[in-house]
């Protein structure tokens, strides 16, 4: 519980040396530990390339929120912002990384914001205290993004959903009025 409940601390650490963790998460030493002594089996490999490796490659512009205050209105509609999420972030890069691309073909700029965590893990595996730390830290973030009037767009449901309804449960009115949209 404690593993996955801290999902969203681990799995940037990780992410940093993305090849030399799947090394390890693939042996047989590692997996008959998990198994045995943390009760986890199949621990999910992380993405090579990273998502930040993918998204340089495909050029898209750089979270820069002075530059993203300063757009126009009419500028603003044509970007979207993309709120990352632990899971497609690190385990399946290539998600956001398409995601991004059907924007820009679209003919919106899309903009990967900095991952912040969500804190669903936490609220699953009822770490409350943890989730209502970190549900205020994110919602603070999304309502100041939510001031620029630029789309937010999630990839994954189940944290967009969080956004939606446990963030109100927790945090009640100190939610703040941020949208985030589901990509479908």
């Amino acid at each position: 519980d404690l593993l996955v409940a801290n999902v969203e601390s681990l799995a940037p650490a990780m992410a940093l040396f993305p090849k030399a963790t799947n090394l390890l998460l693939s042996t047989k030493l590692y997996n008959s530990f998990s198994k045995k002594v943390i009760g986890y089996v199949d621990t999910p490999l992380l993405s090579v390339p990273t998502l930040k490796q993918q998204v340089k490659a495909q050029n898209h512009p750089k979270f820069e929120l002075t530059k993203l205050s300063a757009l126009s209105e009419a500028d603003r509609q044509k970007h979207l912002l993309i709120i990352q999420d632990p899971f497609t972030t690190f385990y399946d890069a290539g998600s956001v990384s398409a995601l991004m691309r059907l924007v820009a073909k679209l003919g919106f700029t899309p903009v990967l914001v900095p991952f912040k965590p969500n804190g669903k893990a936490q609220h699953v595996k009822g770490f409350l205290n943890k989730f209502a730390k970190t549900a205020r830290s994110a919602a603070d973030f999304l309502n100041k993004l939510q001031h620029l009037n630029i789309p937010m767009l999630g990839i994954d449901a189940s944290l967009v959903l969080c956004y939606r309804d446990e963030y109100k449960q927790i945090l009640g009115e100190q939610r703040g009025d941020f949208k985030v949209l589901l990509a479908h």
